[in-house]
């Protein structure tokens, strides 16, 4: 089992994937765990944050990282999202909190994710309203 692997099914990963599933009414899709570690490698690679960062925010942050998800989302419901989805959370608020929007659009452009300045609009937006929950 590789080491992401055991991230995505820690009891700090698992819980705030779930309280993320609770708040948006969806279900956490955990099948094929290697597949979804392999995406994941990626995801945190490209970061240029070490997964201890990550794995302690998680621990650290669960509710911050549902409410995140919660407003990021709106009023769109997903019926499925994957292991690791705080994870993913946990990486654009680590950015959002510590590094510049620029940093955090350089990683977006890093992971070619489609209207990278849409995304960071949206999640800088989404973060605002948390007010000071992660400060």
């Amino acid at each position: 089992m590789s080491t992401i692997e055991g991230l995505l099914k820690s009891d700090a990963v698992t819980a705030a994937d779930d309280a993320i599933a609770a708040r948006l009414g969806c279900s956490i899709y955990r099948e094929d765990l290697p597949m979804l570690a392999g995406f994941m490698t990626e995801e945190i690679g490209q970061s240029n944050l070490t997964l201890s960062q990550i794995s302690d925010f998680v621990s650290g942050y669960p509710a911050a990282i549902a409410e995140f998800a919660q407003l990021f989302f709106g009023k769109s419901r997903p019926e499925t999202l994957s292991a690791g989805v705080s994870v993913t959370y946990a990486i654009y608020l680590l950015y959002l909190r510590n590094r510049t929007e620029a940093d955090l659009l350089a990683y977006i452009d890093r992971r070619r994710i489609p209207n990278g300045d849409k995304l960071t609009a949206k999640l800088t937006k989404a973060k605002a309203k948390m007010g000071n929950m992660i400060s």
